[in-house]
């Protein structure tokens, strides 16, 4: 009797081990309990890029808000912990507090290439899912890491080549042109790739002129370009230094030069800042969409945005909110599919299984203003699109007829 007792005590504890551990496992992955998972997040909040940094944050806030709504993910609710970081050392810092301080499920890389660019050996060190929402940069791209996905911004080298083949189409088409660039790091990734491939492409450079993070006066690099007399004048950087270029040209013999500007202007406050010197200037964009226009998703996810957070400052919301509220849709798809397994490692299976994957398919309520985007066992980036974009009337527009 003894024995039979002993041999169906080892039975059931045989039998229950597997499920304990198993419980075990889901209990212990960091950032999740039976009622959350917490979401980090970090970017820069004040100074001269606090908008790209609070875009980011209100798009990952209100996908979020709009998730817990509907039901959570699996019957668990997000929470987001987002750390403010603006210098490289500051991105380093905040990275490392979300994961080995707060514990936090994964990281949205919600900072410009900077911030990226500093924290990406720790990401791939540290083995945490990582999500990119915002950076073109290389450095979250190569070499491969199989924890780190980029979702709605195309990587510089697939940027460049629609830069080219954006500035090509052109009618007429530039032969010769001048360049305007920052040097910090986000101008100088799109620079570094993309003057390659003008030079490839036949363009002739006339000229290249710098300027740094915050200049206000283009008065010395404006003559130099003057005098160069381009067919185009090309502009990497960010909206608050191009679009003070862009007004001052007019004064400085550029009156009748038109411009091309890359991605980081495509903002709903660069004709705002530039004035009528911007009337005819082109990108290329990275979603199906632009801001104010009269298509249903844009206009939902716009009042969305405003029910949550009030009546949008200038240039609110910005390419970073909906970019990283596009993201964050993505992101919950894939944690919805992971079921109750949401180790890493299942994370990142059910987002190499992810197949022209769109807000939408979390529930009819997300907003599909973002491509959609794909995966797979060897591919990290997302989405690859991007379309022509002018400003005229005063606004950006997106050219139909160049999709």
């Amino acid at each position: 009797m003894l024995r039979s007792l002993l041999r169906f005590g080892v039975t059931v504890v045989c039998a229950i081990m597997p499920l304990s551990l198993t419980y075990a496992q889901q209990v212990q992955v960091q950032g999740v309990t039976d009622k959350e998972i917490v979401i980090g997040a970090f970017g820069p909040i004040t100074g001269p890029l606090s908008w790209l940094g609070q875009g980011a944050r209100d798009g990952i806030q209100l996908a979020i808000d709009e998730i817990n709504v509907n039901g959570g993910i699996n019957g668990r609710n997000l929470r987001l912990e987002h750390q403010p970081a603006t210098t490289p050392a500051e991105s380093l810092a905040a990275v490392k507090k979300l994961n080995e301080q707060s514990k936090v499920y994964m990281i949205f890389s919600a900072h410009g290439s900077t911030g990226a660019e500093a924290a990406a050996d720790y990401f791939r060190e540290s083995g945490m899912p990582v999500f990119n929402c915002v950076s073109l940069t290389m450095r979250l791209r190569e070499p491969f890491a199989s924890n780190i996905f980029n979702g709605t911004p195309p990587s510089v080298d697939i940027m460049n080549k629609a830069y080219v083949e954006s500035i090509l189409g052109q009618k007429p088409t530039p032969k010769r042109i001048a360049v305007l660039v920052g040097t910090y790091a986000f101008p100088q990734a799109e620079w570094n790739g993309a003057k390659p491939l003008f030079e490839k492409a036949g363009l002739e450079i006339a000229t290249v002129q710098s300027y740094d993070l915050g200049d206000r006066d283009y008065t010395a690099q404006l003559a130099q370009i003057s005098r160069a007399k381009p067919d185009l004048v090309v502009a990497f950087g960010q909206v608050q230094e191009i679009a003070i270029a862009i007004r001052q040209a007019p004064e400085r013999g550029l009156a009748k030069t038109p411009w091309w500007v890359g991605a980081g202007v495509v903002t709903k406050a660069f004709p705002t800042v530039a004035g009528k010197a911007s009337e005819g200037t082109r990108s290329v964009w990275a979603l199906p969409y632009f801001h104010g226009e009269k298509s249903n998703p844009m206009e939902k996810f716009e009042a969305a945005w405003t029910k949550r957070f009030g009546q949008p400052p200038e240039g609110r919301p910005a390419y970073t909110d909906v970019f990283c509220n596009g993201d964050m849709n993505i992101v919950a798809l894939a944690m919805r599919n992971a079921g109750s397994d949401l180790s890493w490692p299942n994370l990142v299976r059910q987002f190499e299984a992810l197949k022209n994957a769109k807000p939408s398919d979390l529930g009819p309520w997300a907003h599909d203003v973002v491509f959609p985007e794909t995966f797979g066992p060897g591919q990290r980036q997302g989405n690859s699109k991007s379309v022509d974009i002018v400003v005229k009337d005063g606004t950006w527009q997106v050219l139909r007829d160049a999709q």
